[in-house]
């Protein structure tokens, strides 16, 4: 069953909103405010939902005036999803916002009672049970919109709520035994650099070699070889000697790992779920228009006999920090990503590349389809 994980955070960012005068903090403040009291809160909070359950949790959204006045004052908040642009332009981000069906607001009026500086609160109520979409993050902006005559704090008239699937949960991946998956890459440009990655399950080593992805005597990311443990990874570069990874680049049997090789145009590097194992000196382009392939070099014994999924080839270096943040999902339209097959297409015999480039993976024997928990 799907295991979600999911993120909320508070965020106090200058972001003007319509609807409500607004004033910058400690400059020609007037005598009194509204805000939001949890703005103030810098802490994150977590949720984890197991087991494929319901995630129906509420979380106090309180609007507050800096003093109290010898009058009632209303206050009226709601989800304004525009200032998730603006949140993404001002931060460098590219969130969506979070669907209505997600969420709901208790009310949207709070009358501030006079002579206090607190009124009611909104619980912030998210309903996301499963399916939720997977990897994807969402910010979803509850604001102040109106607040009489009194103006509003800026950094904090607004609660920032970034919702996201921790990944972990049971996915459809493809059963890599047997099979393998050519891929169409007619067209694509020649690589002065790059990144292969995948999610490699393994179930057994009992080959010489088990394959991930590129092409025969050319470019080519793989497990075992002759002299080496059948276990250890092994980057094959045409016109380079084979850069065998050591002790430090061997897989484990019965569980995921993430394996990647990174080219700069000068350095080749191997890692083993974002640890670097292996650095080599290495030059020159590479062509991969023709007989490129996952889980296939030579013959048809050199599959994995396991699983996999999230399989990438990028035409740019990607950092560690990159590798190990993204290893469970990447957004399809990351610069420099050439082609994408995260391998949970959970039908059919072929791998769709979802970055709409086209490159689309064909798999040489039927796809036996599984669920699978990555962590």
């Amino acid at each position: 069953m799907k295991r979600i994980k999911f993120f909320l955070f508070f965020f106090l960012v200058l972001i003007v909103a319509g609807g409500c005068n607004k004033i910058t903090d400690g400059v020609d403040e007037p005598d009194n405010a509204v805000y939001i009291n949890e703005s103030l809160a810098y802490r994150p909070i977590n949720f984890t939902v197991r087991g494929g359950s319901a995630i129906q949790d509420s979380l106090l959204l309180t609007p507050r005036l800096v003093k109290a006045e010898n009058k009632s004052v209303e206050v009226a908040v709601n989800v304004d999803n525009s200032l998730v642009v603006k949140y993404n332009q001002v931060n460098g981000t590219d969130y969506d916002y979070l669907p209505q069906k997600y969420y709901s607001l208790s009310t949207s009026n709070v009358t501030i009672p006079a002579n206090n500086i607190f009124g009611g609160s909104v619980y912030v109520r998210f309903k996301i049970s499963d399916p939720f979409p997977r990897g994807k993050k969402y910010l979803l902006p509850v604001t102040i919109t109106n607040s009489a005559d009194f103006p509003v704090v800026n950094s904090s008239g607004t609660a920032f709520y970034l919702i996201s699937d921790g990944g972990g949960g049971a996915r459809p991946v493809a059963t890599m035994t047997n099979n393998a998956l050519a891929v169409n890459f007619t067209n694509a440009p020649a690589l002065t650099q790059f990144t292969f990655e995948a999610m490699v399950f393994a179930n057994k080593f009992d080959r010489l070699i088990s394959t991930v992805m590129g092409i025969e005597g050319n470019l080519l990311l793989r497990i075992g070889d002759a002299g080496i443990p059948s276990n250890q990874m092994q980057m094959v570069m045409s016109g380079h000697a084979n850069l065998n990874t050591g002790s430090g680049g061997e897989l484990s049997t019965g569980k995921w790992h993430h394996v990647a090789a990174v080219y700069d145009g000068a350095t080749i590097s191997v890692y083993l779920d974002g640890q670097l194992v292996k650095t080599g000196n290495a030059t020159g382009s590479f062509n991969i228009n023709r007989n490129f392939y996952l889980g296939y070099s030579y013959s048809k014994d050199r599959y994995i006999d396991g699983m996999m999924c999230e399989a990438r080839v990028w035409s740019i270096p990607r950092t560690p920090q990159e590798l190990i943040a993204s290893k469970d999902y990447v957004d399809a339209r990351t610069p420099g990503l050439l082609a994408y097959w995260a391998l949970d297409d959970n039908t059919g015999n072929m791998a769709k590349d979802k970055t709409g480039n086209g490159y689309d993976a064909t798999a040489t024997d039927p796809i036996v389809w599984t669920q699978s928990v990555i962590n």
